[in-house]
């Protein structure tokens, strides 16, 4: 594997990159929404110096999938910052889509996931997750391997590009 690095190594954390046919036909790029928060970096920034550096290796019709968040689009009080980042991301992901082609790109927008970034255990993680997904259509919170079946559809699917791809149990919908 070839080792990449950002200039600005404070904003972004170096990423293995395989080469050869082990990268010949698709790149995907995932990045937790609440990794912003967290690590208290640009995230924007290291999508689009990852998006940059990856291109270069990238096979003409290799795929590129970023991950934002409902919140992108549907901020509850006290979710500004990152429903700015997962804005961006989305934004970014429509904006570069013309720039890269025929190589694509897009962005899959989890809603409510049952995943160890919520920390409960037991009785109060599920009341938490209830409560968390009680107002969308489906009333349950998704699973990592639902949220992954979708960043699988952007990859398979050579006829998307530039799309936010929603799996979120209809949380965005009235």
């Amino acid at each position: 594997p070839r080792r990449l690095t950002c200039p600005r190594t404070s904003c972004w954390t170096p990423t293995t990159l395989p080469t050869g046919e082990e990268f010949a036909s698709l790149v995907t790029i995932a990045k937790r929404h609440a990794q912003v928060l967290a690590a208290g970096t640009c995230e924007c920034e290291r999508d689009v110096n990852s998006v940059r550096l990856a291109g270069e290796f990238l096979a003409d019709d290799g795929c590129i999938v970023l991950v934002s968040g409902s919140p992108a689009r549907k901020c509850r009080p006290g979710m500004s910052a990152i429903s700015t980042v997962g804005n961006a991301v989305e934004g970014f992901t429509r904006a570069i889509a013309g720039e890269i082609a025929p190589q694509r790109i897009n962005v899959v927008s989890p809603g409510v996931i049952d995943t160890p970034m919520f920390p409960m255990e037991g009785e109060a993680r599920e009341g938490f997750l209830a409560q968390a997904s009680a107002n969308t259509l489906l009333k349950r919170a998704g699973t990592a391997d639902e949220v992954a079946s979708g960043i699988l559809f952007a990859i398979e699917n050579d006829f998307v590009t530039g799309t936010t791809i929603d799996v979120d149990g209809g949380a965005l919908l009235p």
